[in-house]
């Protein structure tokens, strides 16, 4: 970095996680060019976490600061560790079993800088087994310009994102009423009232392991593919709506910084579970798509044919 070292607060939240959180740990406070604030919330940890992480405290006196909370789940505790955090110049979030490579957030750091209104960085992640061993890439979705779009998908991976004050600023300014994806929350303030950068490469080691299911996809067939996506939809719309929670929350917070056109789109997603007209307002609104044809389609199948919960 050219300028004065920046500091980077580090949002990590644990939960039974104690055969990995050391190398994790080990990992962010080993950064290069950046000064680390690693801010934890365990989230009501039964095993040693709690332990290895006082004991990492020891050891990295003053840079990491931990909170012990009763179970409130993934979503709940990372908002929580979002409002509580210390004042940085950037913020990542981070998964509890993961490997940083080196130069992760000076890379990050380094594409936001030039930003001066709220803005969020991803990229890609690199798939290891267990002991670290390659097994492959998982892309992300690049980002797009229609700030609808992320209302009903995800195009970055949270333990990827790196963002900056204002967009930290951005999402504290609003207090969530329920709880959604920290992930998807902050590429849906960032693509309406900011910017987003992506990196088609690898800064980070995503392990898979017993206890984490999500794995390469790149050697899927694209019909398997169309099948996970569909099942992946019914069973968000099946559980109470995946788009409906996070354009109610948006215009709640945040409709005054709406121009006339997004606050309607928005407003037609919030009615959306129980208003066919919403719908098809939805689906007529060619800004809306999927990264590819195939699942726009499946995707505007699915928004008209969404209706009350029941329906599905």
């Amino acid at each position: 970095m050219k300028n004065s070292i920046p500091t980077v607060a580090v949002l990590l939240s644990t939960y039974n996680g104690e055969k990995y959180i050391r190398e994790q740990i080990e990992s962010i406070l080993n950064q290069e060019n950046v000064e680390i604030l690693l801010y934890i919330r365990d989230d009501g940890s039964k095993d040693n976490t709690i332990d290895i992480i006082k004991q990492c405290c020891l050891k990295y006196n003053g840079k990491i600061t931990v909170e012990i909370g009763k179970n409130v789940g993934w979503k709940k505790s990372f908002n929580e560790i979002l409002y509580n955090a210390p004042e940085a110049d950037y913020y990542a979030f981070s998964d509890q079993d993961d490997v940083w490579m080196p130069n992760k957030l000076e890379n990050a750091v380094e594409k936001l800088v030039v930003e001066d209104k709220p803005a969020l960085y991803y990229s890609d992640v690199m798939i290891v087994d267990e002991n670290l061993n390659y097994i492959g890439i998982k892309k992300n979705t690049a980002p797009v310009e229609t700030c609808e779009s992320y209302l009903s998908q995800a195009y970055g991976q949270g333990c990827t994102m790196v963002f900056n004050k204002k967009a930290r600023e951005l999402y504290n300014s609003y207090r969530l009423k329920k709880a959604v994806s920290h992930e998807a929350w902050m590429s849906i303030l960032c693509a309406y009232f900011g910017s987003i950068i992506y990196e088609p490469e690898t800064y980070l080691y995503y392990r898979q392991h017993e206890n984490n299911t999500i794995g390469v996809r790149n050697n899927i067939s694209t019909i398997n593919k169309m099948i996970s996506f569909l099942v992946n939809y019914l069973e968000k719309f099946k559980s109470g709506g995946l788009f409906c929670d996070y354009s109610k929350e948006l215009l709640d917070g945040y409709a005054t910084r709406m121009n006339k056109m997004q606050r309607e789109i928005v407003e037609c997603y919030a009615r959306s579970e129980k208003s066919m007209i919403a719908r098809i307002r939805i689906i007529g609104n060619k800004n809306i798509r999927y990264y590819n044809p195939m699942g726009t389609v499946l995707l505007k199948l699915y928004i008209l044919l969404k209706g009350n919960k029941g329906m599905l």
